[in-house]
């Protein structure tokens, strides 16, 4: 499945499946970090590396976190309007984001009343680790009644390059309050980072773009 980026560059990342929240994971929140704007080489690690092995990931997080731009392999691929809701819970930032297309409507409209998406980061310098939700962890909780929401079990849909597979979308019910004892749970976020985010100065052109006019 091709790499959609969302979420400060995580959502849909490489998986069938998708977690989203109705509320924010703490009263008091920033809207943005000024380390995270600027210039990003994305590292996809592990299982998600192998997929995209051969292809060269960049993001450009704008002034205010307002936007992020996406490419691969020197090409723009997508742009999303961003609202970040960041608050530093046991020493990591949790971020809950909303995405819109270019007309302001949310991304996840097909489920009006869970607007976020959220991420854990570690910044250190010109570096920042991202760790996804569990999905699956998620779906366990949802399916045995740990927490609030639904597991839905989408068919496959051959003709949608999102759902070849089969898709499963969990969405998560609960106040601010039920969502700040939720992302303190050991189990809500992957162990290990999925991505990682190095500082660059610039992205690399594609081969499209190199000049070859004096080529001989």
């Amino acid at each position: 499945m091709k790499l959609v980026v969302a979420a400060l560059l995580c959502f849909g990342l490489a998986a069938c499946s998708r977690t989203l929240f109705e509320s924010l994971p703490a009263a008091d929140t920033r809207s943005c970090d000024a380390r995270w704007v600027g210039t990003w080489r994305m590292d996809l690690q592990d299982a998600q590396e192998s997929a995209h092995s051969n292809d060269s990931m960049h993001a450009v997080i704008h002034e205010g976190c307002s936007r992020i731009d996406y490419f691969e392999n020197g090409v723009e691929q997508q742009r999303f309007s961003t609202a970040l809701h960041a608050a530093r819970i046991a020493g990591f930032d949790v971020v809950a984001v909303e995405l819109f297309d270019d007309e302001g409507e949310s991304l996840f409209a097909e489920h009006e009343g869970y607007p976020f998406v959220y991420l854990r980061l570690a910044t250190k310098r010109d570096r920042i680790e991202l760790h996804l939700v569990d999905d699956e962890a998620v779906s366990r909780m949802l399916r045995t009644g740990e927490i609030e929401g639904m597991a839905l079990d989408l068919p496959r849909d051959r003709r949608s390059p999102r759902n070849r597979h089969g898709f499963v979308q969990n969405v998560v019910k609960g106040d601010t309050s039920a969502m700040a004892k939720l992302v303190l749970r050991p189990d809500m976020f992957t162990a290990d980072a999925a991505i990682v985010l190095t500082r660059v100065d610039s992205i690399p052109k594609s081969d499209d773009d190199v000049d070859t006019s004096d080529a001989p």
